[in-house]
């Protein structure tokens, strides 16, 4: 579960990442024309070693490269924990075409109708170690994303016998990105950089520039074949798993939705929280994402997630059921009341039952993500 705190809601927000038990500091900033023009005077007269430096304490840049700015108008953030630098992540900013405080505040959405406007707008959002955060102009700060809760799950219903309409489901799709668990891979380049800037690595080259100004060229050539051969094998095998993890993370399939009043197949990369879509003739063993079984029953293993060897039965929401109410998609336990309307991603369907459904088409298996 994340914590939100604001400190200095114009330049500086404090964060707490209950699950990560770390607090962290965000300073919004841009770049500093004149900072960059020194910055590279300054790895001019030092032969690149501030680059160096840099690499291991991240200090020039962020004195020089970066300015303090409001966070409603920053290029990236500056992210510290106990006053020591984490990361430097870039904010992104993207249209989008309604208003957020509905969604994450609804006590502030008419605040935020009467100062911005409801039409379309900019969201901003930065990601740190994949929690994605999103600017709220009548907060003025930054909140997870993971916050959100469609207005409709408050009064105990699903998305509608309609499904989501075109308009909500870019709104999400700005807001949540793909539906997919997608690794980024670095590239050869810049592991071999990030290698390279190893104080070991710095260590061997100024050995090697010590023995060749005293002639030992046998030496500096031994260190030099032994430091490369193990710069490659290093990067051969760090990209091996990396590419590993990656296809084994990035799952996709086709997955029969309902949108507008109309069922279409689409690619479960596709799906937004709120979407509905059938089991009945899934064409996936595993299911793509987290969702609630509102029509239907269904027989799911679970195994992967708990270990145990015996299928799980889960049950369609009741008309009664709070279950949409106390949704959070926040926490990483659920309630034994909640666990068995929900099926997990990543587990595997063995039964599905057909119902006559109110959705749109008959005899299917509902789930909404």
């Amino acid at each position: 579960m994340l914590i939100v705190r604001a400190s200095r809601p114009d330049y500086v927000q404090g964060i707490g990442l209950a699950e990560e038990d770390m607090n962290i500091t965000v300073r919004g900033c841009r770049r500093s024309a004149a900072g960059s023009v020194l910055y590279w005077i300054l790895v001019v007269c030092t032969a690149g070693i501030i680059i160096i430096v840099d690499s291991w304490f991240h200090t020039f840049s962020t004195w020089l490269l970066l300015k303090q700015a409001p966070l409603s108008e920053a290029e990236c953030v500056h992210v510290s924990s106990g006053g020591k630098f984490v990361s430097l992540e870039v904010v992104s900013a993207v249209q989008f075409d309604g208003t957020l405080e509905a969604a994450f505040n609804p006590q502030d959405s008419e605040k935020h109708i009467e100062q911005y406007g409801d039409g379309p707008g900019e969201l901003r959002m930065f990601t740190f170690r994949h929690y994605r955060f999103a600017y709220l102009p009548a907060s003025a700060q930054f909140v997870p994303i993971s916050r959100w809760k469609d207005p409709e799950w408050t009064l105990g219903v699903a998305t509608g016998l309609a499904g989501l309409s075109e308009r909500i489901h870019r709104q999400r799709m700005s807001i949540f990105g793909q539906c997919v668990i997608d690794i980024r891979e670095k590239t050869y380049l810049r592991l071999l950089w990030e290698e390279v800037l190893n104080p070991f690595y710095i260590f061997q080259l100024a050995s090697i520039i010590i023995w060749s100004c005293e002639d030992y060229y046998y030496y500096a050539c031994a260190i030099f074949v032994i430091s490369a051969i193990s710069i490659a094998s290093t990067l051969i095998s760090t990209k091996r798993t990396m590419r590993k993890i990656r296809e084994m993370s990035a799952y996709t399939c086709d997955v029969l939705v309902l949108r507008a009043g109309h069922w279409s197949e689409v690619a479960s990369s596709d799906l937004v929280p709120g979407d509905i879509f059938d089991l009945a003739d899934a064409k996936f063993a595993a299911l793509p994402c987290d969702a609630v079984l509102l029509e239907g029953d269904c027989v799911v293993n679970e195994s992967m997630l708990t270990g145990e060897s015996v299928p799980e039965s889960k049950s369609p929401l009741e008309h009664t059921s709070r279950v949409l109410q106390e949704i959070d998609m926040a926490a990483h336990t659920l309630k034994p009341s909640m666990s068995r309307h929900i099926l997990f991603a990543g587990t595997h369907l063995v039964r599905v039952r057909k119902v006559n459904s109110v959705y749109g088409k008959q005899t299917a298996s509902r789930t909404s993500t």
